[in-house]
């Protein structure tokens, strides 16, 4: 099943309605449903708690398989189904993979460059080849581009909030 979960943002979809006619001066409606500013995806952070992200990396033998409420800025959102996202650290080269577990929470595709709460359980891991390549496709890149599997830092999603 775990196998399942990992390639189901990959199954094809019917292609979504196009959306109704905008006015002439607006842009065109993202794909996927906006970003609204105080609504909860799965149950809600605690806003009050939450930490940098960077003070989490910095100290991750202490967080690693712990409970964190970390605050940080969506840089990636998978662009098939929004079921993974990545948030953003003081190191351009490093992000923090996040997804829930129960294939449950889905981020609206314009979530990226928005400040978010995300709780949720941190760890290091170690992606395969192959799923390192399967995110690399969804994020909308090159799957050939990644040659290694990647080791990176990950929160099991609790739940999600944008500020």
């Amino acid at each position: 099943m775990f196998f399942s979960l990992i390639f189901a943002c990959a199954t094809p979809e019917a292609p979504a309605p196009a959306p109704p006619a905008a006015a002439p001066a607006a842009e065109p409606a993202p794909a996927g449903a906006a970003v609204n500013p105080n609504v909860n995806l799965g149950p809600a952070p605690d806003v009050a708690a939450a930490i940098g992200i960077d003070e989490v990396l910095a100290n991750a033998a202490q967080y690693e398989g712990k409970p964190v409420v970390v605050k940080a800025t969506v840089t990636t959102v998978c662009q098939k189904k929004g079921c993974w996202h990545r948030l953003g650290t003081a190191n351009p080269d490093v992000t923090v993979m996040c997804k829930d577990k129960e294939y449950e929470i889905f981020l609206p595709f314009d979530a990226e460059g928005k400040t978010a709460v995300v709780s949720g359980v941190f760890a290091q891991e170690t992606l395969s080849l192959a799923d390192a390549k399967h995110f690399a496709e969804d994020a909308g890149k090159d799957p050939a581009t990644v040659t290694e599997p990647l080791t990176q830092y990950s929160i099991e999603l609790a739940g999600v909030t944008f500020l």
